[in-house]
């Protein structure tokens, strides 16, 4: 009797740090989904080159649609880069519409929308 006891409370407990394993796993994924939501680099491809540049021809990070937290403080870090970054992105974009012309998803992507590839490419 007493082993079966020892058991009921052992299985209780596993039980219990399941529920809370669970419970802690999806509060983590829907916090990394907001705060990475519409975060990727490739939207830089699709942003006008005068919009990328302020008077003094340095890439104004903070107004740039689309960027994560960290990607804003990687912008500022290296903003001689970002010019790069921007044209590499934009041959991404122009590439990536060639592969798929004939598809149904030719990545093209709705004006208002900030991310080109959903959440499969978040920094």
């Amino acid at each position: 009797m007493q082993f079966k006891k020892f058991r009921r409370k052992e299985m209780r407990t596993a039980v219990c740090y399941v529920i809370v394993l669970c419970i802690l796993l999806i509060e983590m994924t829907s916090a990394a989904r907001r705060q990475h939501r519409n975060g990727t680099w490739i939207r830089m491809g699709m942003i006008v080159d005068e919009m990328m540049q302020n008077d003094q021809g340095m890439p104004s990070c903070r107004t740039l649609p689309g960027l994560s937290t960290g990607q804003t403080r990687l912008c500022q870090l290296y903003m001689d880069h970002m010019n790069a970054v921007a044209l590499g992105a934009k041959q991404a974009l122009g590439e990536c519409k060639h592969q798929f012309h004939n598809r149904r998803w030719n990545c093209s992507l709705l004006e208002d929308d900030a991310n080109v590839f959903g959440p499969v490419i978040t920094i």
